[in-house]
């Protein structure tokens, strides 16, 4: 049985002199990641390295570590912007209306008049709200990922149907 690895964040940086490292989460609820005591780290979801972690602070859209076993500068300078990976069991349920980045990845997204946009290909993060990106064979949209356009998430039938602001699928510029 193959064990499934879900991407979760990325090591931004070194934190203080002690060793610690920021982790930049995908989801921004980090006080699901208060019992987690290993991440795996690495590019490719088949070639990943287990680190022991104690969670440190919770800081916003990430976490503080502090690795188990002493981790001196060389390395750690090669973790900077690795991708963070947990195992899928140990992933905890999420809220009402959220969602893990790869369970939104791959939906195919489609208006309420039933205009089929194309497939949400990545979440971008930004300050105020995440922006998915829908791309077809055509074109890209930038779909702010608030309530008011965001209309449903239907995970088992692999779909998300949105409410485009006035404009907001004009392609010319």
């Amino acid at each position: 049985m193959t064990i499934q690895y879900v991407r979760v964040g990325i090591i931004k940086k070194k934190h203080g002199h002690k060793g610690l490292l920021h982790v930049q989460l995908h989801n921004s609820n980090a006080l699901r990641f208060d019992s987690i005591h290993s991440l795996y780290i690495g590019n490719k979801a088949d070639n990943l390295k287990k680190i022991g972690v104690n969670i440190v602070k919770h800081i916003h859209k990430g976490i503080l570590v502090q690795p188990v076993e002493p981790v001196d500068q060389e390395d750690t300078h090669h973790l900077i912007n690795k991708p963070v990976w947990l195992m899928h069991n140990q992933l905890k349920t999420t809220a009402k209306d959220t969602y893990y980045h790869f369970q939104l990845e791959g939906l195919n997204v489609s208006t309420t008049e039933g205009q089929h946009l194309g497939v949400l290909v990545e979440i971008m993060q930004t300050g105020a709200n995440d922006v998915y990106v829908i791309r077809n064979q055509t074109v890209e949209y930038l779909i702010p990922a608030i309530k008011s356009v965001v209309k449903t998430v239907d995970l088992d039938r692999n779909i998300m149907i949105i409410e485009p602001m006035r404009d907001m699928l004009e392609t010319d510029v």
